[in-house]
């Protein structure tokens, strides 16, 4: 085959490989992306078929053209650059196709691709970029080769004055081996250089790189109906991992990631009316605590967080400390985690809670008056919370009675009827008796008012369903949840939920294919997309521990030495036994090979060597003969583990030579101190 047949059919591939990339970018609808397709189809076709040339000015005038329809659309229409732009290299690769003759056509050409693979890079989290960007190296190494080689054929033949025959051969399985290797090789030098090249938030691209998630349940005023809306989306919220005492939670109760706290109910709307916030303080590089709270017993919870349409971070409840890659964080009046304003991509951070979720916190005056408000009618409600804690004196128990009543006599549907009530209240406690966690939680904080316990609404998630290929919980849309905290005297705001237990299970399960896949993407965006400066230094602090644990088993081990004589000659025996063992394995495998003198001193003579020298001072002099000096020695066990060392070094014997008495004498040598018999 021909170079040019090689050169259209890479330069196919490369294309390919480009749309491949502008398929996951998601600003990008898929009507143009189906239009694109079609009109690349046929420019390729036509591309290979050789189409006849088209003008240099006429190929300028279009190229204008599209250049002015891509600054109108990012003007007037998208307003966003990757989205304006991806569309405009798009429809110019389908363009080009028709004008591609000489070599500065084909880089022209490469070059929209390649920037057609960078504005997928700065677009997409998915973990398909990584199989798209493999394939870009390949086919790029692959069109390198194919032109410097059609070029150095061109040289050949013309130096030659007469065609040099092409090699059918050239292109074949070295070749694909060659560029294999390569591209094997690129993509682990820029593994190694991205992750220890410092990371850097770059502005220009990283101002919106996604769509937020939709919902209005952490906002400041929720209509009580609202959340329900959202229960059937299957939308993935977040994951969170419990890198500590994960079965101990899972087992103890359903996890409550909390986000934001209501105060205010009108009868319709909750509202959040207390609005001051506090700072909280950074203590070092990207950690932030409570300093008003005790780190005691802390459950972590590592948590990658998709762009939620809120300024809310969701934690279990008295959280004391976070990291992550913030700037500044912010603690409101409800105790909501909130950072300053939305973000617009994936957010990673850890943050420790107590494990008994109490709030530790005291109400003034206005707080109170907030916490206890009621709305209009509600004398059948008080009524209720009255008959329901008789004979009750305590807050806690009360609250709980009331939690224990809802629990017990009410039913979970996600369809409600209009009853008879004149609230919507009024209907779900006293004539249909069915609701979902909205009205459950609406129905305990209202009558905890009524009976004097100040309580708030509280807007979070339910921990989802667990993934066991990843050991994280996935937590969509559709966990969305609410529940109540009251305010107990001498306690602190202790959490209740009152939804009965069928609205506390997940109705969906998802496949094991599906939370395999989900795995997939979690590690993608966790240990590639989301990689930070902090990962880095978490990492070094990782492999620093591990080199000063094994520097503290290594001093162990001397201190043991040095007081334990016992465990130190056991220490030697290991130690000699490997090295012996290792010989034995390797003369065995030789054994039909004729046996050579060893042309190095035995270990355990060198060791013997070292244990006379320290423990009773004496050194075997140059001029000496190791026979002289195990007679000058006068011990009985130098002496013989000389016999042994000549006969091995000198005899023409083999390692294995009484290599079972040598750990004996060396144990006896070693107990005895190296004292004379």
């Amino acid at each position: 085959m021909s170079f040019n047949w090689y050169i259209r059919t890479v330069t196919i591939a490369l294309v390919s490989v480009g749309f491949m990339a502008t398929l996951l970018i998601e600003e990008v609808g898929w009507g143009f992306k189906a239009g694109c397709l079609f009109a690349t189809v046929i420019t390729g076709y036509l591309f290979v078929k050789r189409p006849p040339k088209f003008s240099h000015l006429l190929w300028n005038i279009i190229a204008v053209i599209i250049f002015a329809v891509f600054i109108s659309d990012y003007i007037l229409l998208s307003k966003d650059l990757i989205a304006s732009g991806s569309k405009f290299l798009m429809v110019l690769v389908a363009l080009k196709l028709l004008d591609v003759n000489t070599r500065r056509d084909f880089l022209l050409l490469f070059t929209i691709i390649i920037f057609e693979v960078l504005a997928a890079a700065a677009s997409t989290v998915s973990p398909l970029f990584f199989a798209v960007l493999c394939l870009f190296i390949i086919t790029s190494i692959w069109a390198m080769m194919i032109f410097n080689l059609k070029r150095d054929h061109e040289e050949w033949s013309k130096q030659s004055s007469s065609e040099v025959t092409l090699p059918k051969s050239l292109f074949g399985a070295p070749f694909i081996a060659v560029t294999g290797g390569i591209t094997i090789a690129s993509v682990l030098i820029t593994f190694i250089l991205f992750m220890i090249i410092p990371r850097m938030s770059v502005g220009f691209f990283n101002i919106k790189s996604l769509d937020t998630i939709k919902t209005t349940a952490f906002s400041d005023t929720v209509k009580l109906g609202e959340l329900g809306t959202i229960k059937l989306d299957p939308t993935i919220v977040m994951r969170i991992e419990l890198p500590e005492s994960s079965e101990l939670v899972r087992k103890k109760r359903p996890l409550h990631m909390k986000g934001a706290t209501l105060d205010t109910y009108d009868g319709i709307n909750w509202k959040r009316t207390l609005f001051k916030r506090e700072k909280v303080t950074r203590t070092r590089m990207s950690v932030f605590e409570h300093l008003g709270r005790k780190n005691r017993d802390a459950i972590r919870q590592d948590i990658m967080l998709e762009p939620v349409n809120s300024t809310v971070l969701f934690a279990l409840p008295d959280w004391n400390r976070i990291e992550g890659g913030f700037i500044r964080l912010f603690n409101d009046r409800g105790d909501a985690i909130r950072v300053p304003t939305v973000p617009y991509r994936k957010t990673k951070y850890s943050v420790w809670s107590t494990p008994d979720g109490i709030i530790e916190d005291t109400l003034n005056e206005q707080d109170m008056m907030a916490y206890l408000a009621l709305p209009e009618k509600t004398e059948l409600i008080m009524a209720l919370a009255k008959e329901v804690t008789t004979n009750m004196t305590e807050d806690i128990d009360k609250a709980r009675a009331i939690e224990a009543h809802l629990k017990g006599n009410y039913g979970y549907s996600l369809t409600t009827k209009k009853g008879e009530g004149e609230t919507p209240l009024n209907d779900f406690l006293f004539y249909t008796k069915q609701g979902y966690c909205e009205q459950y939680a609406t129905a305990m904080a209202i009558m905890l008012r009524t009976i004097d316990i100040p309580s708030r609404l509280v807007t979070g998630y339910l921990e989802g369903q667990w993934n066991p290929f990843g050991d994280y919980y996935v937590v969509r849309q559709q966990d969305a949840h609410s529940w109540v905290e009251a305010y107990i005297k001498d306690l602190g705001w202790v959490t209740f939920d009152p939804t009965a237990n069928s609205g506390l299970i997940n109705a969906f399960s998802y496949s094991k294919l599906t939370m395999y896949m989900d795995t997939l993407i979690w590690r993608w965006n966790r240990h590639i997309i989301n990689y930070s400066f902090e990962d880095q230094v978490s990492g070094t602090k990782g492999i620093e521990s591990r080199i000063s644990a094994l520097i503290k088993t290594i001093k162990s081990f001397s201190s043991d030495i040095k007081t334990n004589s016992k465990k130190r000659g056991n220490l030697l025996l290991i130690v000699l036994l490997i090295p012996i063992t290792a010989v034995m394995v390797i003369f065995y495998i030789n054994r039909s090979k004729k046996r050579k003198h060893p042309d190095k001193t035995p270990l355990f003579y060198l060791k013997m060597l070292a244990v006379i020298k320290k423990d009773n001072g004496m050194e075997r002099l140059d001029h000496e003969t190791p026979r002289a000096f195990a007679e000058r020695t006068g011990i009985m066990e130098v002496t013989e583990l000389t016999d042994i060392f000549e006969k091995i070094r000198y005899g023409n014997k083999g390692l294995e030579y009484k290599s079972d008495t040598i750990p004996g004498l060396m144990e006896k040598l070693l107990i005895n101190k190296a004292k004379p018999a």
